[in-house]
């Protein structure tokens, strides 16, 4: 038991330490006082100093433009056609929403083939009695297109279509 405490003790200690490290190290941050003790002077050559400061004013100096009196009614009109084009997009995107499959208490994951045949049965099941375009009828379509690998629908199809349909409906 001495043991435990003692590392307890010193793992305590330690988490302390840091602790008063990093707070010590805050305060200094926000004193405005340097937090390490290494010289401050710069380890690059002036000469590498100047044309790097002449190459920031060349580039802010670019990215200034001029525009005339006369050109400023053509300018808003540009842009409150961009905003136009812009609002034209939006409204032209159409939202997808991607469904999956939801889960079926009655099939543990090991038991996916099995899940597939009874969604494609149902979905037969509730086309028969209320037509393929019922909204719960499309769920169970997405549900069974989902789980089923395509080969398999594909040959059930095939199958439904010659009258050879092994299930139910």
């Amino acid at each position: 038991m001495g043991n435990s405490q003692s590392y307890c003790q010193q793992a305590e200690e330690q988490r302390n330490e840091e602790e008063r490290a990093v707070s010590n190290a805050v305060e200094e941050l926000l004193s405005g006082e340097s937090v390490t003790d290494e010289p401050t002077g710069s380890f690059v050559p002036d000469s590498v100093t100047a044309k790097i400061n002449d190459e920031n004013q060349q580039d802010s100096e670019s990215e200034v433009m001029v525009v005339s009196a006369e050109d400023v009614p053509e300018a808003e009109a540009a842009v409150e056609e961009e905003e136009i084009e812009e609002t034209e997009d939006e409204k032209e995107k159409k939202t997808i929403v991607l469904h999956t499959a939801p889960i079926d208490p009655r099939f543990p994951g090991a038991n996916a083939s099995r899940y597939c045949y009874v969604a494609y049965n149902e979905y037969y099941k509730c086309a028969k009695e209320r037509g393929e375009n019922n909204s719960e009828c499309k769920a169970k379509a997405r549900t069974y297109r989902s789980i089923c690998p395509s080969e398999w629908l594909t040959h059930w199809n095939e199958l439904r279509e010659e009258g050879k349909w092994f299930g139910k409906y």
